[in-house]
């Protein structure tokens, strides 16, 4: 097993992803905040804190998936009905 440290606080995961030897883990605010982050981590047993890749202001990210062909990471939102559901790609 493997603790990895969420560098931001009241932040807890939402997703998780494991790509070419690296994990990589959407973050969602526990509380009334619409935001979020993606990270990546070494698989490694020394690695244990996540590299922020991308932050989300005004959105939770909720899905994740990876195109091997691309690079390219989906993330997908759930905003509570506050929002229309929302898909965007971040480059990895």
């Amino acid at each position: 097993f493997k603790k990895i440290k969420i560098p931001t606080p009241n932040q807890g995961i939402s997703d998780l992803f494991i790509y070419d030897e690296m994990l990589y883990f959407l973050t969602a605010d526990n509380g009334p905040l619409q935001r979020g982050g993606l990270y990546r981590v070494a698989m490694d047993i020394d690695s244990n804190e996540g590299l922020l890749l991308k932050t989300f202001e005004g959105r939770r990210p909720e899905g994740l998936a990876i195109d091997p062909q691309s690079s390219f990471a989906y993330v997908v939102f759930d905003n509570n009905k506050s929002k229309k559901s929302y898909m965007t790609k971040v480059k990895i």
